[in-house]
């Protein structure tokens, strides 16, 4: 008979091995961590070689060409993923005409986006060079393409896919590493290059899983039209959270590369990119927690997301508080000398990661409620507060004054998403002390070994 403490090995042992193969949420989960943290570990690298490459002036050029594309795709997605996913869990028959409608919004949206950007990148850029301008609209091309990648991802979500959404999540980035190692070796390394390297490998990785759902789904025509409606519908009224987000995401790049020096946008997007290191737990939490989420009622999804914000967000300040102590250290060592100076913006942007987690966590109670108006509310109100302060800040401050206009209206949109609660769900605020049944919950669903199911508990 084997002894006592070697069976109890044994079981721990299982259970670890559970989590990574396992099929249920807490497996799906510690999957989704396990990649969003690899994609964070690559994107450092690729982004630490290129600065260090290209300099702050070569690393803001290359951003500035695919920066548009981003952006456009983001404003363009019309609630779309939100609305598939939502569509998708409650009405699972009706998912093949859900996809089909998606698809074709995905047309007529990203054709839109190309030609509004194509007007618009000049007035953006108008202080970079000619071929810079050129480069960046070329890339407006691969708008449709993000947009599909967005659609197939809330599809793979909604069907439970989350081996297939996660390798492909990592395959893109696997893929613009491997095409920087290229250029390195042959010498060939630029802004240009650089670009291409970040924007192109997701296009045939896209095209291919978006062949490959059509078929498995082969939506018919009459079924689409007849599913549009309330794709529309839902997506309408995420539409505006969407697009707020967006602009809220990437205004202060926008308002950098508008009213600063390339050097200084290199600047900032390096010490932005080293600081949402600290939001991957929580991001991951959200990739997982609205699929579940969206089909619970509202009030148990609400207390999962209550006591998921009370756990995540401590994690959060402790993992921020750390950086802050070797955030100096830290962007010398790695980016070089020529970062220095964006040390005091560093600081600033790891206060605001932490609240825009939170926020992000905590709205997810009233994307899977159906009141997805609320996070719109949020968006706006912050979106006025951020470009208010960036136009006024950011031409006299610099990359200081953008880093403290955005951790502003980050506060502005914790505070509103925090108080809604209460009045929108009619549930108490929710508390930032986790309590020991908390911990005790975490410690259960962690090693659950995979074949638990998320609850919501109690308490506030």
């Amino acid at each position: 008979m084997m002894p006592r403490s070697a069976l109890h090995g044994h079981r721990r042992r299982i259970r670890w091995l559970s989590l990574l193969t396992g099929s249920g949420s807490n497996a799906h989960s510690i999957r989704t961590l396990a990649v969003s943290l690899t994609i964070m570990a690559v994107n450092l690298i690729t982004g630490i070689a290129t600065a260090r490459y290209l300099g702050p002036s070569g690393k803001g050029y290359a951003t500035a060409m695919t920066l548009c594309a981003t952006v456009m795709a983001n404003c363009f997605m019309l609630g779309l993923p939100s609305a598939l996913l939502f569509n998708m869990k409650k009405r699972p028959e009706q998912a093949a005409a859900h996809y089909g409608s998606a698809l074709a919004v995905v047309g007529a949206a990203g054709l839109t986006a190309v030609v509004a950007g194509f007007f618009l990148l000049p007035l953006w850029l108008d202080g970079y060079p000619p071929g810079i301008v050129a480069a960046a609209r070329l890339f407006l091309l691969t708008v449709p393409v993000l947009l599909a990648e967005y659609a197939n991802n809330a599809a793979l979500q909604a069907m439970g896919e989350f081996n297939t959404f996660n390798v492909l999540r990592m395959l893109p980035h696997l893929g613009t590493c491997a095409c920087l190692a290229a250029l390195m070796a042959s010498g060939m390394l630029d802004p240009y290059w650089t670009a291409l390297a970040y924007g192109l490998p997701t296009v045939p990785i896209t095209l291919a899983l978006t062949v490959r759902l059509w078929r498995k789904h082969a939506p018919r025509l009459r079924s689409i039209r007849t599913s549009l409606r309330p794709l529309l519908r839902y997506g309408s009224r995420s539409a505006g959270n969407d697009l707020m987000g967006t602009l809220s995401l990437y205004a202060d790049q926008l308002v950098v590369a508008l009213f600063l020096s390339s050097k200084e946008l290199g600047l900032y997007l390096v010490v932005l990119s080293l600081s949402r290191v600290v939001n991957v737990a929580q991001s991951a939490l959200v990739m997982v927690l609205f699929p579940k989420a969206a089909g619970m009622e509202p009030g148990k999804a609400a207390e999962l997301v209550k006591r998921l914000f009370r756990v995540s967000i401590w994690g959060t300040m402790l993992i921020a508080a750390a950086f802050m102590l070797v955030g100096p250290w830290l962007i010398r060592t790695l980016y070089g000398p020529a970062y220095g100076e964006a040390v005091p913006v560093y600081r600033l942007l790891l206060l605001e990661v932490v609240l825009s987690g939170a926020a992000l966590v905590l709205s997810q109670s009233f994307m899977s409620a159906g009141k997805p108006g609320v996070c719109s509310l949020q968006q706006s109100v912050g979106l006025g507060v951020l470009l208010t302060l960036l136009v006024g800040l950011a031409p006299r401050f610099g990359i200081v004054g953008a880093g403290v206009s955005l951790l502003s209206a980050t506060a502005v949109r914790f505070g509103i998403v925090w108080l809604a609660y209460p009045r929108v769900l009619k549930i108490g605020l929710p508390g930032f002390w986790p309590t020991l049944e908390d911990i005790r919950w975490l410690i259960a669903n962690v090693t659950a070994g995979g074949r638990g199911r998320y609850t919501a508990g109690s308490g506030s």
